[in-house]
């Protein structure tokens, strides 16, 4: 079939329709072949695409648009993503795939709520592509009602999932004065199972396992790292468990989920698996110099600057310097993020400045570096879709070094784990005979760490302290000490036992771990902060930017009350750890709610 090129794009000449092709130069990847086939033949007012993260979801946006506006449904487009770094990279990265694809277009133009610069754009037909956040549509949906009011538009919703179609973002793009919907998502699901905007079932599915037989997403090797647990309790002998087996292995008074987190403090933890990164990073720049970063997602911002200084304590002369950075809102050990901070540490990572970044849930959605070849899971996040958007930081093809396949390191008792080993099987199944031993040339996919020996706090709130000692017992961890230090023979035993406490935190590079004390000052600062957030964000849906004096501290009482009268009607004023952490975990889920636009009647003002 031969094609003339009109003002829309590519029109047929042996049966007039009106549509788009690509020209012989551009290959375009099978979704977006299926996509443009679809467009071309299928006439309707919704498609939506699910392709695995790094598939190219923008150029099925700039096809869509190309393709629509060649047979004369749309003469404008408006994009919507779901944050801010989402819209500044299409801003700056969409006119160059318009281009390489040779699609004609007007302008690309930033698009806020209230923008007469957009407005003005687009009238004057000086810009035909828009970009804006969900953030802006809720907050004034009438202005952007008027923006769409004298032309045919194509409305793309990228990350689809979070546009529920009985939530206030999913009703707030339902309501738009739209011709076309195309919906974009690399993980289509939500973790209340809400249909979306744009239906159950999508026009054009690629799954991860296909993506890596095509070579447009990069295959992920999971390497399990069991520890050895030797512990005792004041009561107990000690005893040694692997990590997986440590769970029914607890006292009762002592939760899985505690156990987790101080294991991920210890300083035997971090280092013996961070040896094992550094080396395979080692062994990566080896053969692709330049084209490896490692990335870290932590529990907190304590627990990230705690393993930044490890990784830099563990790093050799002759690496980068300072090897890690980390990035995270929220206190850490000695010092705090501001939101700049954050920014440019993430900008100089990208820019491939230092090699390793360990962060606290802020390389999500919109964090593209093809460099990442390297994750590790210190998180203690599940199955979820906010996880599903970590892993797909590792799987965008990386074409200086196309046959690297990302290595993640995760430990038996991550949350994440099965969900880890079912893309990893996925990809493998797609792997050729050769390149699955490529895959395999390190050795066995199970790493057994050395058991962790030392002091371990497990629990201090409760009256029974459970330690871990190092050499199996306390009198051995003793005479280890003394052996290596002679001067502390003849003390006493309180003062050996202090000295070999600041002993193992030196070896460790590690700070002493938070006292119960202040774990709750911390968790206490974080309840306030979560507060805080929740108050601007309904404030500022309710009265935009002119907030009336008093209203924060209506809303902290507000939800400060609802709390103690409906939720822990029987805690105390001085709430405990747990009880903070639980607290958190309310507003932190009350917070995701808001956010989606489900508001409670409680907390309606």
């Amino acid at each position: 079939m031969s094609y003339r090129q009109n003002e829309f794009g590519w029109q047929s000449q042996e049966n007039n329709i009106v549509g788009w092709q690509p020209l012989d130069y551009v290959k375009l990847r099978y979704g977006q072949k299926l996509l443009l086939d679809k467009l071309n033949t299928e006439r309707k007012s919704v498609y939506a695409v699910q392709l695995p993260t790094g598939y190219g979801k923008s150029w099925c946006a700039a096809i869509a648009y190309a393709a629509l506006k060649g047979q004369g449904q749309v003469d404008r487009m408006l994009l919507v993503v779901p944050t801010t770094v989402q819209r500044e990279q299409y801003i700056s990265d969409f006119k160059s795939d318009l281009e390489y694809l040779q699609i004609l277009y007007r302008g690309v133009e930033s698009c806020d709520s209230g923008s007469t610069r957009a407005l003005k754009k687009s009238l004057r037909n000086e810009s035909d592509i828009f970009v804006t956040t969900v953030q802006s549509i809720t907050a004034d949906k009438g202005w952007f009602i008027d923006l769409m009011v004298n032309n045919s538009w194509l409305v793309v919703a990228d990350e689809f999932h979070h546009y529920a179609e009985d939530k206030t973002w999913g009703q707030a793009i339902s309501g738009l004065n739209k011709t076309v919907l195309l919906g974009m998502s690399a993980t289509p699901i939500r973790g209340d199972c809400s249909p979306t905007i744009i239906g159950r079932t999508p026009d054009v599915y690629i799954s991860y396992v296909d993506a890596v037989k095509e070579k447009a997403c990069r295959a992920i090797c999971v390497l399990v790292c069991e520890y050895d647990i030797t512990y005792s309790s004041d009561n107990d002998e000690p005893q040694t468990v692997t990590l997986s087996e440590l769970k029914d292995s607890l006292p009762e008074n002592i939760s899985d989920w505690e156990a987790k987190r101080r294991i991920r403090y210890h300083y035997k933890y971090i280092n013996s698996l961070f040896i094992e990164v550094l080396n395979l990073w080692v062994a990566n720049e080896g053969e692709s110099p330049g084209q490896n970063q490692i990335l870290v997602f932590a529990m907190s911002c304590r627990h990230a600057e705690s393993v930044c200084k490890a990784i830099n304590n563990l790093a050799s002369p002759g690496m980068p310097s300072p090897f890690a950075e980390w990035v995270g809102t929220g206190n850490g050990e000695t010092e705090n993020r501001t939101d700049e901070q954050n920014r440019k540490i993430i900008e100089r990572f990208q820019r491939n400045e230092f090699p390793c970044l360990v962060n606290v849930n802020m390389t999500g959605e919109g964090f593209n570096n093809k460099r990442c070849s390297i994750g590790v899971m210190l998180d203690l996040v599940g199955d979820t879709p906010m996880k599903r958007q970590h892993i797909g930081r590792f799987t965008r093809m990386n074409y200086e070094d196309p046959d690297r396949i990302a290595t993640i390191f995760v430990s038996t008792d991550s949350p994440c784990l099965s969900l880890l080993e079912s893309l990893e099987e996925q990809a493998e199944a797609s792997l050729s005979d050769e390149e699955k031993k490529d895959k395999n040339k390190s050795g066995s996919r199970e790493y057994l760490y050395p058991p962790i020996y030392d002091l371990f706090i497990i629990d201090t709130q409760y009256r029974s302290s459970t330690k871990i000692y190092p050499y199996g017992s306390l009198e051995n961890a003793v005479a280890a000490f003394v052996d290596q230090n002679p001067r502390f023979k003849n003390v006493s035993q309180e003062q050996l036992i202090a000295a070999m406490d600041a002993w193992c935190d030196k070896r460790s590079g590690v700070t002493k771990e938070p006292t119960a004390q202040e774990r709750c000052k911390q968790l206490s600062d974080q309840v306030n902060r979560n507060v805080g957030v929740l108050a601007n964000i309904l404030l500022r849906k309710r009265y935009g930017d002119k907030m009336p004096a008093n209203a924060k501290n209506d809303v902290f009482r507000t939800i400060h009350g609802y709390y103690k009268r409906h939720i822990a009607k029987d805690a105390q004023k001085d709430l405990t750890e747990d009880e903070l952490y639980n607290k958190n975990t309310w507003l932190q889920n009350l917070r995701e709610q808001i956010v989606q636009g489900e508001i409670p009647s409680w907390l309606k003002i």
